[in-house]
């Protein structure tokens, strides 16, 4: 019988999640379930002479993953002392919740467990205090979280797998942007930054045709 994996998440300065992530925290207990929320984003049409107003597909939006983890300090789990909760939430804290000087936003976070693998950025985050010992240190938390998705689970799979995205050179066209570029690379065009970054660009719109820009790898 394999070892139990633990839920893993991973911290990184970039949207992209490049490089060595700059924080990680296991989680101590898995959550008991996890939801995904998948939008799609419609456009509402009415044609002269109709009443009704015509629906069609507009979009995938983004998608959202929610999940519940609990902190436990009573010492019910091995290595765990009056010190955990509080040691603990510090920890899972600086990776997905405090502001990050160098971006200045919280980090993007990849979120690793069995086969979910869900590379985003915190949106919802609470912490419910259950138990507390007689000196009203906090014994027990539960923390409910929220992620935005990033990049797509195409993209957050490689990630996960350690495979590669090559690194490439794009020519624009006429009608070119390098969000547009961005969302048919990565299938996301909110990194469209980070690509300008990479070319040092001092700005990312009205790209002249016959440019060639660098769209980083993905590792």
């Amino acid at each position: 019988m394999g070892k139990l994996q633990k839920m893993k998440l991973e911290a990184y300065d970039n949207s992209l999640m490049t490089g060595s992530p700059v924080a990680s925290v296991e989680v101590p207990v898995n959550p008991d379930n996890y939801k995904l929320t998948k939008d799609i984003g419609h456009s509402e049409n009415k044609e002269q002479g109709q009443k009704d107003t015509t629906v069609h597909f507009n979009k995938y939006e983004k998608e959202n993953l929610s999940f519940s983890v609990v902190f436990d300090g009573t010492g019910v789990i091995p290595s765990t002392n009056m010190n955990t909760v509080t040691d603990k939430v510090k920890e899972l804290e600086k990776v997905v919740y405090n502001c990050n000087n160098k971006i200045h936003q919280p980090n993007f976070v990849r979120i690793a467990w069995g086969k979910l693998v869900f590379c985003g950025q915190l949106s919802t985050y609470s912490l419910n205090y259950t138990l507390f010992s007689s000196e009203g240190v906090p014994l027990r938390v539960k923390i409910d979280m929220a992620f935005s998705r990033a990049v797509s689970q195409e993209v957050a799979v490689k990630l996960r797998e350690n495979a590669s995205i090559e690194e490439v050179n794009v020519e624009f066209k006429e009608g070119d942007t390098v969000s547009k570029k961005c969302y048919t690379m990565y299938d996301n065009e909110l990194v469209a930054r980070e690509v300008a970054k990479e070319n040092d660009l001092d700005r990312f719109r009205n790209i002249e045709p016959g440019t060639q820009l660098v769209f980083p790898a993905l590792k």
